[in-house]
């Protein structure tokens, strides 16, 4: 019965094996998502503090060696306006207000407002391409 004991072990311990390398598959396919009200929110806070005409959301996944989120973005349909902005929590995108910086900082000085706008920020003029969109 020792035997036996020890085949059962190591057909678990395959199984085991199996499993960890579908739950690691599946990491890889099943990206986090970012609903487009919150891309508003982040262009929300981004016109606050820059003044820009267009925003395009590029791609949006987690770093699963820090755990931290990524939303790559560009600004003004220009390749050297692009951007990675990194936050730990998902709740960030949950909010409209708040200080957003985009680095590298002296990329972006460019487009800094003078005066951050407070209140109310109106989208409708700004060029807004949503990730999954074509």
């Amino acid at each position: 019965s020792g035997n036996q004991r020890g085949i059962i072990m190591k057909k678990v311990h395959k199984l085991g094996i199996v499993l960890l390398g579908l739950c690691l598959l599946a990491g890889c396919f099943f990206k986090p998502q970012i609903t487009k009200e919150q891309q508003n929110n982040v262009a929300t806070r981004i016109v606050r503090n820059y003044d820009v005409q267009e925003i395009e959301f590029v791609d949006f996944d987690k770093n699963l060696s820090t755990g931290s989120y990524e939303l790559v973005l560009t600004l003004n349909n220009d390749k050297n306006k692009e951007t990675i902005i990194t936050i730990r929590e998902m709740e960030f995108f949950d909010e409209s207000e708040g200080e957003l910086f985009l680095n590298p900082l002296g990329r972006f000085k460019d487009l800094k407002r003078k005066e951050i706008i407070t209140g109310e920020v109106d989208l409708s003029s700004i060029k807004i391409k949503y990730l999954g969109e074509k």
